[in-house]
């Protein structure tokens, strides 16, 4: 398992898609003083339907949705998206390191590897984590074989990083 602890990070490009917080953190007590972590896989494709990629991959997405919808139901007048979107969320808790939930999300990959060989010419796979510094600071370090492993999957690691609240 990878160690925990600061570190510099270099400079990132950061997605629009960012990862959704699995509970409201109204209802956890002291939530805006700790830190936390999550991730998820998110497959997107303007050909494949989300119901195909789960038949594929014989796995219940965590969220989905399709291509030509509306990107927020309550505009009607609002974007429509322009390719599906599949979500997996890590099942860890996020009082998890973000090491342990990319691991865990490597291995559900590894185990469909073949099926998410047969999507990627029509899909594009991402691995897409969050971290927040909510006190004060926060790092974590993917060690050269996990990262050797996410490089035989074809798919981009995204890094969102929050940081503590102005004042804080």
């Amino acid at each position: 398992m990878g160690r925990v602890g600061a570190s510099a990070i270099p400079s990132a490009t950061f997605s629009t898609h960012s990862v959704e917080r699995s509970h409201d953190m109204s209802d956890d007590p002291g939530s805006e003083e700790r830190n936390w972590a999550t991730a998820c896989l998110r497959i997107r494709s303007p050909i494949v339907r989300a119901a195909a990629i789960t038949a594929a991959l014989s796995m219940q997405p965590s969220k989905t949705f399709e291509q030509d919808t509306l990107v927020n139901p309550r505009r009607p007048d609002g974007a429509i998206r322009t390719e599906g979107l599949w979500i997996l969320d890590s099942p860890l808790p996020d009082t998890q390191p973000l090491e342990a939930h990319v691991l865990r999300l490597l291995e559900l990959c590894e185990e469909r590897i073949s099926q998410l060989r047969e999507l990627a010419p029509r899909c594009q796979f991402d691995l897409s984590c969050a971290l927040a510094a909510n006190g004060g600071q926060a790092g974590f370090i993917l060690e050269a074989e996990i990262m050797r492993r996410l490089a035989a999957i074809p798919l981009d690691l995204v890094l969102d990083l929050y940081p503590p609240a102005a004042g804080e």
